[in-house]
């Protein structure tokens, strides 16, 4: 049960925890956090959002807060997908944000807890295609180990005609997706 203070303070604290994230302060972020858990306020960690729909999740990838990551994620209400509402990134899952920012910790720990790099954001792209448009070349080695977009990066893509990064990488992740669909 909740003490009155904590009911009082819960609207705090996710604020506290948003500022910590918002500097980068992995350390202090992951603490509140985990005192927002304790006391039973996971929606607060899971649901809660600001105005545009952004979750502590976004802020944390967007930080490049990797231990508030994994705490977040560990938790059972968590949807490591989950997109926000706004209007900058709209429609934009963590992972999407961790890929934009150029942010290697954020990115990994949303791959290895299993993110789904083939969804799109408000504009059509995915992560790999807003880490290659932003020239985060190591971001997209972990969205794509097998570098298959590396070619089509050189220009080489669609019998030599140049296109923008994002179509192709676009078009790379599309074409990955038919292939593993078609095995199945």
């Amino acid at each position: 049960m909740l003490s009155t203070t904590t009911v009082e303070r819960k609207g705090d604290l996710w604020v506290d925890a948003w500022s910590a994230l918002s500097r980068r302060d992995d350390e202090e972020g992951t603490r509140i956090i985990q005192r927002l858990v304790r006391h039973g306020c996971e929606d607060q960690v899971t649901v809660h959002g600001n105005r545009f729909g952004n979750l502590l999740q976004h802020q944390a990838a967007l930080g490049n807060c990797s231990s508030a990551l994994e705490t977040i994620m560990s938790l059972p209400t968590a949807d490591i997908d989950k997109k926000n509402k706004g209007t900058s990134l709209g429609a934009s899952t963590s992972l999407h944000w961790a890929a934009t920012a150029g942010h290697l910790e954020a990115t990994r720990v949303l791959v290895r807890l299993g993110a789904d790099k083939t969804i799109i954001d408000h504009s059509g792209h995915t992560a790999l295609a807003l880490a290659l448009d932003r020239g985060f070349g190591d971001v997209a080695d972990i969205l794509d180990p097998e570098g298959t977009a590396a070619e089509f990066e050189r220009g080489m893509a669609f019998g030599g005609a140049r296109k923008s990064r994002v179509d192709i990488a676009a078009r790379v992740q599309k074409d990955a997706v038919l292939k593993t669909s078609s095995k199945s």
